[in-house]
């Protein structure tokens, strides 16, 4: 049998986006870079792989023909996204090729049978936890922002920390990102996995960003935990991750440094605006701008070797010590592009010290950035 669907393009285009995210982009097995397209009696299910995250989304259509077949996902996403019709019709005809029919455009795209493509990991789905899924939305993108990137020395940092137990009488869970020159955290009473046990785990970048995508569209989903696996499931979605293995550096430490005794008050978004216009003469690689911090004031410089400088003046409320020091323009412009409401506290003991950021009305966000050496 060959595959013979009608679906519309509103339900088929966001499954695809998801899907050539989660597909390996290299490797040896070429078939990762594919989706799965396959009937079911529940509409059609999709899938990819890069054998670290798998994921399903079931979708609805039209079965015409059942079968199977797979497809170049990044591709087959791009030509779906371009379509301007509705109604789209796929086809499976000889060797695996693939006819897209949608209003006068036609599409012919060479598959793979779907025996080639690797089986979705098996699961088993009991004692799994009910989760406020727009809870842990924002957790996770409180702090997706600061994880490192791939090339980091200490591998653990590519990956997203969850921490869930209890405190005393308190239950909680922390979510902590860093690449070693700012650390982010997020710590929430309303959610807990520790009727699973205490729990301590690595979430890889990639799947943050596809657990994410899950609670955009979802009230409620279901996660389970265990030493080597995380379980996400919607009503049509299903996350499997394997873990990050080793230790995450002990992020206390970077907390208990901090001295909350010297105090600079600001409006987020006048310290926003300005940041935004020094960052366009500092270099490229560290971002680095210089504050000067007294008398209720704010001095922002910035220096480019190529194409010069900048200056730029707020007021604040300080009343401390005269302090000189320069940061990563970028990464303070990621920090309030992410924290709630419009008066910071900003702490910073001494010209070499880190500044620790904070919003009351952001309750359970903490955010830190290491200064830059000159």
């Amino acid at each position: 049998m060959t595959l013979h669907i009608l679906i519309k393009k509103e339900d088929l285009h966001p499954y695809l986006t998801s899907l050539q995210n989660v597909a390996a982009k290299k490797g040896s097995m070429s078939i990762l870079g594919n989706v799965l397209i396959r009937t079911v009696d529940s509409g059609l299910e999709l899938e990819a792989t890069d054998l670290e995250i798998g994921i399903r989304h079931t979708v609805t259509a039209t079965i015409l023909e059942p079968g199977c077949v797979t497809l170049p996902a990044k591709k087959l996403h791009e030509v779906i996204r371009v379509i301007d019709a509705d109604d789209i019709e796929i086809k499976e005809q000889d060797n695996n090729w693939v006819k897209i029919t949608a209003g006068v455009s036609v599409y012919r795209m060479s598959g793979t049978a779907c025996d080639e493509f690797p089986a979705f990991p098996s699961f088993e789905f009991d004692d799994s936890k009910e989760v406020n899924a727009k809870i842990l939305e924002k957790m996770i993108s409180k702090v997706i922002f600061a994880v490192a990137h791939d090339k980091e020395s200490i591998r653990t940092l590519t990956g997203i920390l969850l921490e869930s137990g209890s405190d005393e009488s308190d239950i909680f869970t922390k979510m902590v990102s860093s690449d070693g020159h700012r650390l982010s955290m997020f710590t929430s009473s309303e959610m807990s996995f520790s009727e699973q046990g205490n729990k301590k785990i690595i979430i890889p970048k990639k799947a943050g960003l596809e657990i994410l995508k899950i609670c955009e569209n979802n009230r409620i989903i279901f996660i389970k935990l265990d030493s080597k696996k995380m379980i996400v499931k919607s009503n049509n979605s299903i996350l499997i991750v394997s873990l990050m293995e080793g230790d995450y550096p002990d992020y206390n430490r970077v907390f208990s440094i901090i001295d909350k005794n010297n105090k600079i008050k600001v409006d987020k978004n006048i310290l926003f605006n300005s940041l935004n216009k020094i960052i366009l003469f500092t270099d490229d690689l560290y971002n680095s701008i210089n504050l000067k911090i007294y008398n209720n004031k704010i001095l922002l410089n910035s220096q480019n070797n190529e194409f010069g400088s900048a200056k730029d003046e707020i007021n604040v409320e300080y009343s401390g010590d005269e302090l000189n020091i320069s940061y990563n323009c970028k990464y303070l412009i990621d920090i309030l592009s992410n924290i709630d409401g419009d008066k910071l506290n900003i702490y910073i003991k001494d010209d070499n010290s880190p500044a620790y950021i904070e919003s009351l009305s952001d309750v359970g966000f903490e955010s830190v950035i290491m200064p830059i050496r000159i």
